[in-house]
């Protein structure tokens, strides 16, 4: 039985509350309602404003119901203005009574008006009804942002609060649109000067406003003309005119006059355009220009504005971004760079071109271009083979074909495409100049190395076999830059990291490679020694997505006793690092370009190693019986023997990280006699004899003969300059003697 009460109870009570809820749920809001414009007046205007509509949502037609009231508020102070205020009522659009006049409408008091749908004839309809109310108000010293609140009641129409009308403050603001950057030359324009009325009628109708417009000292007005002043919004209708008897401007002042008419709906604006020229103790900064207008004894405004920045001539040059670039890559590129006038006519036409020019460790392969904009025309430098960029300088030339004029200044942008020595890191800085432009400088990009390498450097004796240094360790600077293919490697064959000793070292085993960090694969099965045992090749079988690491360890090293006192370093190179030595394919236009194995071709140069660290350590000099001592400077023709200045007939040079000198003076240095230089012109051989050693070298052949025995050289005789060029170190390590080479004086001593 109790139970039984207990879920009576419950349905009773529930049926009650749904009965509640029906009983006192609104009518749901079935309007559309939007204000048509928010206009700033005084706070002592009195009149029409804005109109708000109010309209059944086109979903809900037949929601408006004849008889349902609602009411519209607005914020004290401000009041009704019973004159102006019209509730005009369209049923299904067309227009069928003012609801004030018919009494449907009613203002209650100063802030509330109630409204009521009519009934009868001009009762809602099936259709979309409509009811438009035009806000007539006394602002009555009220500020701000005002809104008119709409109250349903019980109606369909939606609630809510609209902004109608800004009250403002003063009569007119003054302005500038932009602050134009000008020079010394006539027909400069500053930015755009505006006078704004705070409020609709802030500049009196009927009675003419005149305004001084005053520039700074050492400032003219410059060929103004009343077309340079124009008027809009509730000012279009105004008279514009200089002031009688008086010119519109004369030296730093202008004047002019205007004249509104009455009946103006919205705010009204004055335009000048100011054309000045700067004289000649003009202070460079800022153009501020004073702006003064009153209508009889009324101010309308009294205001200093920037208008415009006073510029010496000159230019901003500007990358985007210092980006880092890898030395030893092809298709390296610069972020965007700009070359900005400050003023127009910086660059001059036709005159010297404008020079951009990087470090000599730098080859352009490519250019990107933007046109120049604002009024400049200059040439885009042409990519090719003899043309403007060649990929084999590290300048190029823009000429300039039409200068800016006034006020228009202009900009060049563009991006580089570069090919960077493979053992040069550092600042990549661009000179700008010529074409009129002071000399600037500008860090375009930096060069970081493919990779580092570091060893735990130990000592060693000469003359001593299987000598154990401490382990070399090879990193990536990024990922991927390493690489199993790159730009000039055929997808068939995987790059290479080549690790070569210096001369007179040689590995004694063949020492084990892995990867200790990142994922970079190498082919540890195939590292394997070559030249002589004086290159250590490992081959790369995937590229890394993570900053990756070698180890190179069991290094064991021999060391001959022509090897001096010093350090026996590891020259880390190869096709994985470095794709623009000069035995591959050039580079040019963002593509590879035929290339041969003698010539620098676009993008190329003449270093094959990347980073050589120190290894070892000899502590044991070599032997000082020196008979014979003789320096040779790479690129000349000079030599000294002996302190004997000598010279040759061509210049030594170097290929492939070998010395080539003339066969003739590779023989006067180690003391052959003119006699014992043979040549068979027939299998290109050249035979040289001395005591008990006859050394044999073939044009093309990498292998040397001394006394029968074959001795590979890695590197091969050649003809250049109509000169059989012999590779100088392994001959005169054949011969007994000890060679040295100076990487800072690029000199080249042997001992013998």
């Amino acid at each position: 039985m109790l139970k039984k009460s207990k879920k009576g109870l419950a349905i009773i009570l529930t049926l009650a509350m749904l009965a509640t809820l029906l009983v006192a749920a609104p009518v749901s809001a079935k309007s559309v309602n939007s204000v048509d414009k928010v206009l700033a007046y005084s706070d002592t205007y009195v009149g029409a404003t804005s109109t708000l509509t109010i309209q059944e949502d086109s979903d809900f037609k037949n929601h408006f119901v004849a008889g349902d009231t609602f009411t519209l508020r607005l914020p004290s102070p401000i009041k009704w203005d019973k004159n102006t205020t019209q509730v005009n009522w369209k049923p299904n659009g067309a227009f069928a009574a003012e609801l004030l006049a018919s009494g449907d409408a009613r203002i209650i008091n100063d802030q509330t008006m109630e409204i009521k749908f009519p009934a009868g004839a001009n009762a809602p309809t099936a259709g979309q009804d409509f009811l438009d109310v035009v806000i007539g108000v006394d602002v009555n010293g009220a500020s701000g942002e005002i809104q008119i609140t709409i109250d349903p009641i019980d109606s369909a129409v939606t609630g809510g609060s609209y902004t109608f009308l800004v009250v403002g403050s003063g009569k007119a603001t003054v302005t500038s649109q932009s602050q134009e950057k000008i020079g010394r030359n006539a027909g400069s324009e500053l930015g755009t000067i505006e006078i704004r009325e705070n409020n609709v009628g802030a500049i009196p109708a009927g009675s003419a406003a005149t305004f001084t417009v005053k520039l700074p000292s050492n400032f003219e007005w410059n060929g103004m003309k009343l077309a340079d002043i124009s008027l809009s919004g509730g000012l279009s209708n105004a008279k514009l005119a200089a002031i009688v008897g008086e010119p519109l401007y004369d030296g730093r002042t202008m004047k002019f006059t205007v004249t509104p008419v009455a009946g103006a709906s919205q705010r009204g604006v004055i335009y000048i355009t100011p054309k000045v020229k700067a004289l000649k103790d003009a202070q460079i900064g800022d153009v501020s220009v004073s702006v003064v207008g009153d209508s009889g004894s009324t101010q309308i405004c009294d205001a200093d504005v920037v208008a415009g920045e006073y510029v010496d001539w000159g230019t901003v040059v500007k990358v985007k971004e210092v980006k880092e670039l890898i030395s030893g890559k092809f298709e390296q590129k610069t972020e965007e760079i700009t070359i900005e006038e400050n003023v127009s006519g910086t660059l001059i036409a036709n005159r010297d071109d404008l020079n951009v020019e990087l470090p000599d460790w730098v080859k352009i392969t490519n250019i990107s271009w933007t046109n120049p904009t604002g009024g400049l025309a200059a040439t885009k430098p042409s990519v090719g083979k003899n043309l403007d960029i060649d990929g084999e300088e590290n300048e190029f030339d823009i000429p300039i074909t039409t200068a800016t004029k006034n006020p228009n200044t202009g900009k060049i942008k563009f991006t580089l495409e570069l090919s960077i020595e493979a053992n040069k890191t550092g600042d990549i800085t661009a000179v700008f100049s010529g074409a009129g432009l002071e000399k600037t400088e500008l860090v375009v990009a930096k060069a970081i190395a493919p990779v580092t390498a570091t060893a735990d450097v130990k000592d060693v004796l000469i003359g001593t076999q299987g000598q154990e240094v401490g382990d070399l360790i090879i990193a990536e600077t990024k990922k991927e830059t390493i690489k199993k293919y790159n730009n000039i490697t055929a997808n068939n064959k995987n790059g290479e990291l080549i690790i070569t000793l210096t001369e007179g070292a040689r590995f004694t085993a063949t020492p084990k490679a892995e990867v200790i960090e990142g994922n970079l694969e190498i082919k540890e099965e195939s590292v394997r020694l070559q030249s002589n045992d004086t290159e250590l090749l490992i081959p790369i079988d995937s590229e890394s997505t993570t900053p990756s690491k070698i180890k190179v360890s069991g290094i064991k090293l021999t060391v001959d006793r022509s090897v001096a006192e010093g350090a026996i370093k590891a020259k880390v190179r190869g096709s994985a690092i470095n794709e623009n030595y000069r035995n591959s394919l050039g580079w040019i236009g963002g593509a590879s370009a035929k290339g041969d194995a003698k010539d620098l071709d676009a993008g190329e140069f003449d270093t094959w190693t990347v980073v050589a660290p120190q290894i070892a350590r000899v502590i044991t000099p070599a032997p000082t019986d020196v008979k014979s001592k003789v320096s040779f400077v790479i690129g000349e023709t000079k030599y000294t023997a002996n302190g004997v200045e000598k010279t040759m007939d061509v210049a030594s040079y170097i290929n492939n990280d070998r010395t080539y000198l003339p066969v003739r003076y590779v023989a006067s240095a180690l003391g052959v006699a003119d006699s014992n230089i043979l040549w068979n012109d027939s299998d290109k051989t050249a035979t040289l004899i001395k005591g008990d050693k006859v050394v044999q070298l073939k044009v093309g052949d990498s292998k040397m003969l001394v006394n029968g025995v074959g001795i590979e050289m890695g590197v091969a005789p050649e003809i250049s300059s109509e000169r059989t060029m012999l590779p100088f170190r392994f001959i005169a390590q054949a011969f007994g003697a000890s060679v040295a080479f100076d990487d800072v004086t690029k000199t080249v001593t042997m001992e013998l």
